[in-house]
């Protein structure tokens, strides 16, 4: 068949050939409306997913700290004091440890037992340090201890510096409870769960994003679902998924915002450099007592390292000149505070009378240090 090129000269093109080369046009005009229904459609996909993010974004903000009252002292003569409690990583048990942990650490130095609630709002020392001095400024508190709870050792350390240096008040105890020293104390499969989170936030807008929220809580899930037969697993996926969604529609999902902002927290825990400047900022007050509880056999702490962490946070407390002391409660496990109550509470028994003379013996020197003689004047 004759078919004129260009340059308009006829030359001949083999039937065969010539259905290739139709073939190749069908294809290349399939390809270039496949091309731009993939572009609109990943346009709009952004375009959502930017949204979603820039909205994230905004929500944090603008979203403060909750703090609620769990408990009055356990003598009204101590309504003066304030024990501010951190929870650990993600925030759904708050209340659970909140219970747990409050009557005991009111053991140790009695006060009004206060939950921290992180909510949505960024996690700053600034932030978090703000609101506590805020709040005991509005109740007459003279004092704040801290006790933090998993990874709200580090975010309650980093608040306990921020109000030493920014506030007059007094700071007698932090109590830190399986609480990681830095990434290192943490148990090798949580070190590569962190370097994953570490991954993710690196995306642009991954931080606010509820698609990455939902994508990480189907991660988190993966154990209702990897087990029996397709069909058993397809049944688990579904049903996985279906209460994500409910989860995350309903608010009830910790915002990626929060989780990195608290693996942030634990990286830069930093005990040996922070402590030292809780030491020289309370040079002229009452300086803190640092308290560890950590596990036991026949429980195991299987997310930090309890020994590891807690002999790096003695250590830096020794080097900081502060009064450091190290339980360890027996059948403790992470994350079910419930379930040894009973050792924790003969724990608290047993540390309460040496933890809290330690306490006294800073309040005496307190006292001493800002002691004024007064010399009598003779006429």
């Amino acid at each position: 068949m004759l078919q004129p090129d260009r340059h308009g000269i006829n030359y001949y093109i083999d039937p065969l050939e010539e259905q290739r080369l139709e073939k190749l046009k069908v294809r290349k005009r399939r390809f270039t409306r496949a091309m731009a229904r993939f572009t609109i459609v990943t346009t709009a996909l952004l375009g959502v997913y930017a949204a979603d993010a820039i909205h994230g974004e905004r929500v944090q903000a603008e979203a403060e700290a909750d703090f609620s009252f769990l408990s009055a002292p356990l003598d009204p003569s101590n309504d003066k004091s304030a024990i501010f409690l951190f929870n650990g990583f993600n925030k759904e048990d708050s209340d659970d440890i909140g219970a747990a942990y409050g009557e005991i650490a009111q053991e140790f130095v009695d006060g009004e037992v206060v939950l921290v609630d992180y909510d949505k709002a960024k996690l700053t020392p600034e932030g978090m340090g703000n609101q506590i001095i805020d709040i005991a400024n509005a109740n007459d508190y003279t004092q704040v201890s801290v006790v933090g709870y998993s990874a709200g050792g580090g975010i309650g350390l980093q608040t306990m510096e921020y109000i030493a240096d920014n506030s007059t008040l007094r700071t007698p105890l932090f109590f830190a409870i399986s609480s990681p020293a830095g990434i290192d104390t943490l148990r090798p499969y949580q070190q590569k769960e962190m370097a994953n989170a570490a991954f993710i936030a690196d995306i642009p807008g991954a931080s606010h994003s509820t698609f990455v929220r939902f994508a990480a809580e189907m991660y988190f899930r993966r154990d209702r679902y990897d087990e029996g037969d397709l069909g058993q697993r397809a049944k688990d996926l579904y049903e996985t998924t279906t209460s994500a969604l409910e989860d995350l529609s309903n608010d009830k999902l910790t915002p990626t915002s929060l989780l990195i902002d608290q693996i942030i927290a634990i990286a830069n825990a930093n005990f040996d450099e922070r402590l030292m400047n809780i030491s020289e900022a309370t040079e002229s007050r009452q300086k803190p007592v640092i308290l560890y509880f950590g596990t036991a056999k026949p429980g195991r702490d299987y997310i930090v390292d309890n020994a590891a962490a807690s002999k790096e946070i003695c250590e830096a407390a020794a080097a900081a000149d502060l009064q450091c002391f190290i339980y360890n409660v027996p059948g403790a496990v992470h994350s079910l505070p419930a379930k040894a109550h009973d050792a924790y509470v003969e724990t608290t028994e047993n540390a309460a009378p040496d933890v809290r003379a330690a306490i006294s013996k800073e309040a005496i020197l307190d006292a001493l240090k800002n002691y004024t003689i007064k010399t009598p004047i003779f006429k």
